[in-house]
């Protein structure tokens, strides 16, 4: 779980002083820090996304060197099938 700290008493405050009714100032201060924090990842977020990723591509290198030595293999074998008919 993400931790962002956004002062909606300090926001609404603001608000209030700019002209804006208490109430109306509260429920934007709220509806930002909604918003802020829904939509803000942190480092941790961060974090675990970049080992899911480095997972991920150790994986597709792993595959990838699996399918280049089977072809590899291929190659090997068709060459010496090949040799025994040239020679």
């Amino acid at each position: 779980m993400m931790t962002v700290s956004f002062d909606t008493l300090a926001f609404a405050q603001q608000l209030e002083a700019a002209g804006l009714e208490r109430g109306q100032a509260e429920a934007i201060a709220t509806g930002a820090r909604d918003m802020i924090t829904a939509e803000v990842a942190t480092k941790a977020d961060l974090d675990t996304l970049g080992a899911q990723l480095e997972k991920a591509i150790a994986q597709s290198e792993a595959r990838m060197t699996g399918r280049f030595m089977a072809a590899v293999a291929a190659a090997v074998a068709l060459i010496k099938v090949l040799d025994l008919f040239i020679t």
